[in-house]
């Protein structure tokens, strides 16, 4: 269960929030199925400075399409799941790689992991968990504990087609992990 302090409550000041693709259809999201955060913005920004492309890419008959992958709850709190460009479509099951790297790092013996789809394989674009270990493990002994985790549960697409285990996770400059799906 996620803990409360999770949430993230509306933050601007007169503003409207929404979860787009469940708005877009008119239906009332169920918890936990995330759908992209849009505000509608008043005397805020309204426009990338000297940016039109980017301001026409963000900007959509008065709101701002803000990229994260969020879900609310009942209390009206929002609690972001990933971002839009992270997520991975894979047979038809939307893969949200920050929740999956998040209960693998919650494992003792797994430092940091990085989740991404290898689209270089010959046939169908396999997922790949890196992974680093604060001991020396097998591959196998990682799989199996996946599989103890639950993370079948979150969806069959889910499962690593390929576990690496790597001294370190790439990251740009600023520590953040590179993004593999881009």
């Amino acid at each position: 269960m996620v803990n409360i302090y999770d949430g993230v409550n509306t933050a601007i000041r007169n503003a409207k929030r929404r979860m787009s693709e469940f708005d877009e259809k008119k239906n009332k999201p169920s918890q936990f199925d995330p759908g992209t955060t849009v505000y509608k913005l008043v005397e805020k920004l309204k426009s990338y400075y000297n940016d039109e492309k980017q301001t026409e890419a963000v900007f959509r008959n008065g709101w701002l399409y803000t990229g994260d992958m969020a879900y609310m709850d009942n209390e009206n709190r929002m609690y972001i799941v990933s971002r839009k460009d992270n997520m991975i479509i894979r047979a038809g099951v939307n893969i949200y790689p920050e929740k999956i790297e998040q209960m693998l790092e919650n494992d003792n013996n797994i430092v940091r992991a990085n989740v991404y789809l290898d689209r270089k394989e010959n046939s169908q674009p396999g997922l790949v968990f890196q992974i680093v270990t604060r001991h020396e493990e097998k591959t196998e002994s990682i799989r199996k504990r996946i599989i103890e985790m639950g993370l079948e549960k979150i969806g069959a697409g889910c499962m690593p087609d390929r576990i690496e285990i790597v001294d370190k996770i790439n990251t740009g400059v600023s520590g953040k992990k590179v993004n593999m799906n881009k």
